[in-house]
């Protein structure tokens, strides 16, 4: 996924909310997109040396990973 595709997803109304256009917020390692009581974030397909989400099960496995 690339911003471009973020921004047409919030253009499209894919996150729209009574009270406004979404904000799109860009990290580098993610975007977050808050709409009202609402913030999704979508991890970039990224690997540095901290961390590796350069594929998308990669991706999968950290967003459902549980941390204590």
């Amino acid at each position: 996924m690339t911003s471009d595709q973020i921004d047409r997803l919030i253009k499209d109304g894919q996150f729209a909310d009574t009270r406004g256009l979404p904000e799109l917020i860009e990290t580098h390692i993610s975007w977050v997109i808050l709409s009202g009581d609402y913030a999704y974030k979508i991890k970039k397909p990224a690997h540095y040396s901290f961390l590796d989400f350069s594929t998308l099960d990669k991706r999968k496995y950290y967003c459902e990973r549980r941390s204590y």
